[in-house]
């Protein structure tokens, strides 16, 4: 995937970007896509932890049994390659990529507001994607574009992604508009926790979500945490 609109038009094999390997229904872009969630690593874009750089002509970069590529601007590897109801993935982090930055994220993107699926979601309470941490791999349901689907009906996507050897934390990803500015929490630090550094407000509050205990962050436009 090279861009993250949410569109039919998400991969340009002439594009250098990569955002991640979608899993897909997709035939066509004119016939568009449901039940799809995107399965990333830590990339380390300054400006985007989840952006890097590839070339999809390279050699035996993407082949119909194997998709190989190595992304900037670290030179982290991945490889994917299909099974009968699945998929094997391997992500290889070089030395140069801390060990608490080597993740690999099963995300699917929430929509507009507007969007079918999101109001249907809205009015049978149903999220149009959940991950949930489960027996040391992650439970996943995907609902996205699953419109024009009869009432009382729950049609969705469900993927179970396993590990070995991986911590699996459950993490949520919410916009920005979830953030309140100008703001603080006191205490500062709750008991046994102390300031850490991160690269954004998201990352902050992920970091309180794998917290027990913690209800509220503050980030410092320091990096402060």
């Amino acid at each position: 995937q090279t861009t993250n609109e949410l569109s039919s038009w998400w991969f340009d094999s002439r594009a250098d970007t990569f955002r991640g390997i979608r899993c897909t229904h997709q035939p066509s872009p004119w016939i568009g896509d449901y039940g799809f969630f995107v399965l990333r690593p830590f990339l380390g874009y300054p400006k985007d932890e989840w952006l890097g750089f590839t070339s999809y002509y390279a050699s035996n970069a993407i082949r119909p049994w194997l998709i190989d590529v190595s992304l900037g601007p670290h030179g982290i590897r991945m490889e994917l390659a299909p099974t009968s109801h699945g998929a094997v993935l391997r992500v290889t982090f070089p030395p140069s990529v801390p060990a608490q930055k080597r993740r690999v994220c099963a995300w699917i993107p929430q929509g507009k507001s507007s969007d079918e699926d999101e109001k249907r979601a809205q009015k049978s309470r149903s999220p149009t994607g959940h991950c949930q941490a489960s027996g040391g791999g992650i439970d996943l349901v995907s609902r996205k574009f699953a419109s024009g689907v009869p009432d009382g009906y729950d049609f969705a996507l469900r993927a179970r992604l396993e590990a070995e050897g991986m911590e699996v934390v459950e993490d949520t990803m919410p916009s920005s508009n979830c953030f309140q500015e100008n703001m603080g929490y006191k205490p500062l630090d709750m008991p046994g926790q102390q300031r850490s550094h991160e690269d954004n407000a998201a990352a902050c509050q992920a970091r309180c979500a794998r917290t027990p205990g913690c209800a509220h962050f503050t980030f410092w436009g320091d990096g402060g945490c």
